[in-house]
């Protein structure tokens, strides 16, 4: 068998397009600074945690132009930078941390009996505990974890923030699970309201750094403290 017939073929319209965006990114990459407006709120963030190809890109950003009044970002382990002219290649990277929202929920709803609607960690918890077993199956990572009552797929978390709120998620994996074969690319998954920061986030990382949940959650904050300028 010649050598070219046992490696993956990239197709022509995958190799221009990759082609492509090497070139975009040569000539757009910027670490230019943005300034977010949050409602009261404004941050100074670095063009390169939101896009690869930002020079282009308005210096300022006002998340209230959203229909959900948020803003999200990008973080890579394990120096939580943001994208580099190295890093957007693979759309697959284990090492990339997705903040999908960062927003202020109101002071409505903090009112409302519905705390769970908001993100309130126990609130969720405790929306989601009639589903999952009775007695948790695993005690890892200074966390607590549960399975669905009916199902070994999936993992439901508990354990204590730095600043020492409750803290919940869900993963896809838990340690010792095979490798899932449906095609799902497995990931941790976090929402929560925090009291103390004021803020509902929402992010997402590789499944396989299930372990250091406690150091990403610290490092998506101290970049949000170290930007914030008002």
């Amino acid at each position: 068998m010649a050598m070219n017939e046992s490696q993956p073929q990239v197709s022509e319209s995958v190799r221009r397009g990759i082609e492509k965006d090497a070139k975009d990114v040569a000539r757009l990459y910027s670490t230019k600074p943005i300034r977010v407006i949050h409602g009261p709120r404004q941050y100074v963030i670095p063009v390169n945690y939101f896009s690869p190809k930002g020079k282009d890109n308005s210096d300022v950003f006002d998340a209230g132009t959203t229909k959900s009044n948020y803003f999200g970002f990008f973080l890579f382990l394990p120096e939580y930078g943001g994208y580099t002219q190295d890093n957007w290649r693979d759309q697959l990277d284990r090492r990339r941390i997705q903040v999908i929202q960062v927003k202020d929920v109101g002071a409505e709803r903090k009112q409302s009996v519905n705390k769970a609607g908001y993100g309130e960690p126990h609130a969720q918890f405790e929306n989601v505990k009639r589903g999952l077993e009775g007695q948790p199956s695993f005690h890892v990572y200074d966390l607590v974890g549960y399975r669905p009552r009916n199902s070994r797929v999936d993992a439901v978390w508990v354990g204590t923030r730095s600043n020492g709120e409750f803290f919940y998620f869900r993963s896809h994996l838990a340690p010792g699970d095979p490798p899932r074969k449906d095609g799902v690319f497995p990931f941790c998954d976090v929402r929560y309201f925090s009291e103390k920061e004021d803020l509902y986030i929402h992010y997402r990382y590789s499944n396989d750094h299930l372990a250091k949940w406690r150091e990403i959650d610290d490092a998506i904050w101290t970049k949000l403290r170290s930007w914030r300028v008002k």
